[in-house]
C-alpha cells in the first residue's frame, strides 16, 4: 500500500486527454503497475514538466504483474472532467510508458521537449 501519486519509482504509464483541444491543457491520469492513481491538470505555461497534481477526481483502475511484465486497466467517467458541449467532440490524447530502472520515456505520438502537450486528435 502507498498514499496515491506515489508512483514515480515505479514504472507508470501516462494518458494525457485534451478535451478541448486546445493543445495548451490536458487531464493527466497516471498509472503503476499495481493500479496506484496520480492524476492533474498539465499546462503548457511553465514547460513540458507543468502537472498540478493537487488536481485530483475519481477514476478507477486495476493493475497486474505477471512474466511478460504487467497489464493496467482504466475506466474514467467522463463526469471526472469537463469537455465541449457539441455533438462532434475532437479530443487531443498522448500516452505516455516509462521504465524506471532504464530511465527511459516512450511516448505516442512522438513529440519533443519543445511541442506542445497534445498531439494526436481522436
Amino acid at each position: 500500500m502507498t498514499n496515491r501519486d506515489n508512483i514515480f519509482d515505479d514504472d507508470w504509464i501516462l494518458i494525457f486527454l485534451d478535451t478541448f483541444n486546445e493543445k495548451r491543457r490536458a487531464y493527466s491520469f497516471f498509472l503503476n503497475p499495481i493500479g496506484i492513481q496520480m492524476d492533474g491538470i498539465r499546462t503548457e505555461e511553465g514547460g513540458n514538466d507543468n502537472i498540478d497534481i493537487s488536481w485530483d477526481t475519481v477514476f478507477y483502475s486495476d493493475g497486474k504483474i505477471d512474466k511478460e511484465g504487467f497489464t493496467i486497466e482504466m475506466a474514467i467517467p467522463f463526469k471526472s472532467f469537463r469537455f465541449p458541449d457539441r455533438e462532434d467532440k475532437i479530443w487531443g490524447i498522448s500516452i505516455a510508458r516509462t521504465i524506471a530502472r532504464k530511465g527511459e520515456i516512450i511516448v505516442w505520438p512522438p513529440m519533443s521537449k519543445e511541442e506542445s502537450i497534445v498531439e494526436s486528435d481522436c
